[in-house]
């Protein structure tokens, strides 16, 4: 008896480490080296992100048909739909933006993710 409870305990671990360790894990990106991720701010960081690379074409007087980005307000909106981050990892189903270019560099995209899972605070 002691013999069959034995085994199916061990037959029950082994279970239990092999599908554990079977999925493939999640990585968050790493920002790179000279990246200053600590203090990352609407409105120095992401300011200045979105003056370098949207701007151009998400304001009142430039908008060329896509949502209006010029306020803190609307961004807020976009990054609580989650089109913000779709969008600028170019993620299948969302415009790749900023559009006919590449993507945003690693720290950009960093800084945004911070700014976006920190809760898109006005600050």
């Amino acid at each position: 008896m002691n013999k069959i409870l034995s085994t199916l305990i061990f037959a029950g671990l082994s279970f239990c480490l092999l599908t554990s360790c079977s999925g493939k894990k999640e990585e968050l990106p790493v920002p790179p080296v000279n990246c200053d991720t600590t203090n990352v701010r609407y409105s120095t960081t992401i300011l200045a992100i979105m003056n370098e690379h949207c701007y151009r074409c998400h304001t009142p007087a430039t908008n060329v048909g896509g949502p209006n980005l010029g306020t803190y307000t609307e961004l807020a909106l976009q990054a609580s739909n989650g089109n913000l981050l779709s969008s600028v990892n170019h993620e299948e189903g969302h415009p790749p933006m900023p559009m006919n270019a590449g993507k945003l560099n690693d720290c950009d995209l960093t800084r945004i993710r911070i700014w976006v899972e920190s809760g898109f605070p006005d600050n």
